[in-house]
């Protein structure tokens, strides 16, 4: 069977402006990111303004990011993860946008999109999440994957069936591990300096 033409030749290939990859040998239109196929994470074409990270509505952001983590993301490994909490918020940006989208069954027109990068206890873990805001109904929606953007380590080995969930996960028990390994290194610290303490009070007598 002889294949058609059309399909070695780029030039009559009928390339629409939704396709991710388009022949070099065809007029490549003016896209976007998403008709480009690029993820909004990697998108670098947004223009973003920086907010103070004290702002009410950044740390309202920044704890339903945590929140979707923790009841979402890690919602069916609750028994070998540590629930996170908010240490820091460091750094916040936003853009305004015109993004409808359905939530609850209900189409929101989402007004601004925010980036946050924030630290989580006790994991110390340091991630950068995209979400949705409505400014007028308050509504948030996480817009992209939340990214995590330092090493976690070995201390997420207790996830063993989904590993895109390591990077979230602060197993209760390395948690566990390191309070024990730290008793243990305190009780020595201390057996150690009554041993000095009592050979300085022998030399005085």
């Amino acid at each position: 069977m002889v294949e058609q033409p059309s399909i070695f030749d780029p030039l009559l290939v009928d390339w629409k402006p939704t396709t991710s990859g388009i022949s070099l040998f065809h007029p490549i239109p003016e896209r976007n990111c998403s008709a480009a196929g690029i993820p909004e994470k990697y998108c670098p074409c947004s223009r973003s303004t920086p907010l103070d990270t004290a702002l009410p509505v950044i740390k309202e952001l920044t704890l339903a990011s945590i929140n979707h983590i923790n009841n979402v993301k890690l919602k069916l490994h609750a028994h070998l993860c540590l629930p996170l909490e908010l240490k820091t918020i460091i750094r916040a940006e936003v853009e305004k946008v015109s993004i409808t989208k359905k939530v609850d069954n209900q189409t929101t027109n989402f007004t601004h999109s925010y980036t946050v990068l924030f630290e989580v206890s006790p994991s110390g873990g340091i991630f950068e999440t995209r979400l949705l805001h409505h400014e007028k109904t308050e509504k948030i929606e996480v817009n992209s994957d939340i990214l995590r953007i330092n090493l976690y380590g070995e201390t997420s080995a207790c996830i063993q069936d989904k590993y895109e969930l390591r990077s979230f996960c602060y197993c209760i028990s390395y948690h566990q591990k390191l309070k024990g390994e730290l008793s243990t290194a305190l009780m020595t610290q201390s057996t150690s300096n009554i041993t000095i303490l009592n050979s300085t009070i022998t030399i005085k007598n």
